[in-house]
């Protein structure tokens, strides 16, 4: 192999893992909705091979019933959940408050320093809008993961028959490319 055709191996391998990292980088917000979406269908998909080859039903129809299903017994659950975390986290702050202003005057009474100045006070409300924000954007990113994941999923058990067959056509080539390494793929 002369030089010039290493340098283009080279080169073609470094661009495609210089893609494949910008690509990973991009979707890895996403990667939440995509992994449940995968989860679901795998939990889902005897349910619609029975809706649609048993009861012989069209696979949109099937895939919308079953997507619909996955939002109100999986979704909504967990999207009351995160609520309820949230409104807990609000009321948590009169709870927490209290105690610290018990043990400030505490502390106040036996060393005479009071914690509680106006430069401790100054340097927590600076942190609390940042927690604020972090706190928001989890919740926009769960609900971004959340309308991935129906997306996805109703699309997976659109093509949820091909797709297996895909996958099994797959996991048997790479079976027969260890059984006999010397055999080509594409020979197949």
């Amino acid at each position: 192999m002369s030089t010039k055709e290493q340098y283009w191996k080279y080169s073609l391998i470094a661009i495609i893992i210089g893609l494949g990292i910008i690509l990973f980088r991009q979707i890895a917000p996403f990667m939440g909705g995509l992994l449940g979406a995968l989860t679901i269908y795998i939990l889902v998909r005897k349910q619609m091979m029975y809706l649609s080859d048993k009861r012989k039903m069209k696979r949109s129809i099937a895939a919308t019933l079953i997507t619909a299903e996955a939002i109100l017994c999986f979704l909504v659950p967990l999207g009351l959940v995160v609520w309820l975390a949230v409104v807990n986290l609000q009321n948590i702050n009169q709870a927490i408050i209290a105690p610290f202003e018990e043990a400030a005057n505490i502390i106040k009474a036996k060393t005479g320093y009071y914690i509680l100045g106006k430069d401790t006070v100054a340097y927590v409300i600076s942190i609390l809008p940042r927690i604020g924000q972090a706190i928001m954007g989890g919740i926009s990113s769960f609900a971004v993961n959340i309308f991935v994941l129906v997306f996805v999923l109703y699309f997976m058990l659109i093509g949820g028959k091909k797709m297996d067959k895909d996958m099994i056509k797959k996991q048997s080539l790479e079976v027969i490319e260890e059984v006999i390494p010397e055999l080509d793929a594409d020979n197949l």
